[in-house]
């Protein structure tokens, strides 16, 4: 018998009570925590920094639900070191990434930053899960979104929330810090931002602009040449490759051929530029 089929029987008995033990104090389980506190919800912490083996001990042997807000590396194991003291208990955890058996999985498909949110930001946020259960089943109280996806979809699920999420995280800090170094503020690019994401999800067959979608392989060749030594300049010629390839990342008019090696745009490790002013198309 699974540990989600020995749970199943648990869920809706009188026995398995409400109180919720939340283990960890990093950033995911700061604002959780927080959120629980705004909701009013009744819960304990425990943390290795601020608590002993003996408060996690006195701690499961109230809880009727445990959620394990550790990193992955350290997940599992914790789960079966210390399962033994709560067998009865709804174990759960918020990794987009791993499935444990006998634990139940809901992902809170969020960014979690360095400042808590509000309260309003917090009930909109949606949770992916693999469980049979609710979320509000598992954590009673909860009314946020919740959407269940096989087991066999999650790791690409993860892997896409890393993509669009984690990476283009990257791209914008990239920007923030070289407008910092030229004395610019980087508040003049939120604009900017805040239309690339609503055009994104409010036309998303056409939201790609600029000079891939346009074919336009001189100024493409400007932008490499402007790269020229810096490490995103593989990024983007990464993505050069992947819009040949794939098509325009929703654009209804993506490329019908493949690119032309021979532009310097499209050669790995080669320096963009014109000569005699002419235009390649």
């Amino acid at each position: 018998m699974t540990g989600t089929a020995r749970f199943a029987m648990k869920v809706f008995s009188s026995s398995l009570n409400d109180h919720l033990l939340v283990v960890g104090n990093g950033r995911v389980a700061r604002h959780l925590c927080e959120y629980f506190k705004r909701m009013r919800m009744s819960f304990e912490t425990w943390n290795r920094r601020e608590n002993s083996v003996g408060d996690l001990r006195d701690s499961l042997s109230r809880a009727g639900r445990v959620l394990v807000l550790l990193s992955d590396t350290v997940l599992e194991d914790f789960f079966h070191q210390y399962h033994g003291l709560a067998p009865e208990a709804m174990w759960i955890h918020c990794s987009g990434a791993l499935e444990i058996s006998g634990m139940e999985s809901f992902h809170p498909l969020m960014t979690f930053g360095p400042q808590l949110y509000t309260l309003d930001q917090y009930v909109l946020i949606p949770f992916v899960t693999t469980s049979h259960f609710t979320l509000a089943q598992a954590l009673p109280g909860l009314s946020n979104p919740c959407v269940r996806i096989p087991v066999s979809h999650k790791a690409r699920y993860h892997a896409l929330c890393v993509l669009s999420g984690n990476f283009t995280t990257i791209l914008w800090r990239k920007l923030i810090e070289e407008f910092r170094d030229w004395n610019l503020s980087p508040g003049l690019a939120k604009p900017f931002a805040q239309q690339v994401v609503a055009n994104v999800f409010s036309f998303p067959d056409q939201a790609l602009t600029g000079p891939l979608v346009r074919r336009d392989l001189e100024t493409q060749a400007k932008n490499l040449a402007a790269l020229d030594g810096d490490p995103f300049a593989d990024i983007y010629r990464a993505f050069q490759n992947l819009f040949f390839q794939v098509g325009a990342f929703g654009t209804s008019a993506g490329p019908k051929s493949a690119p032309p090696q021979s532009h310097p745009a499209m050669v790995p490790g080669k320096k963009g530029g014109e000569k005699g002013g002419k235009k390649s198309h």
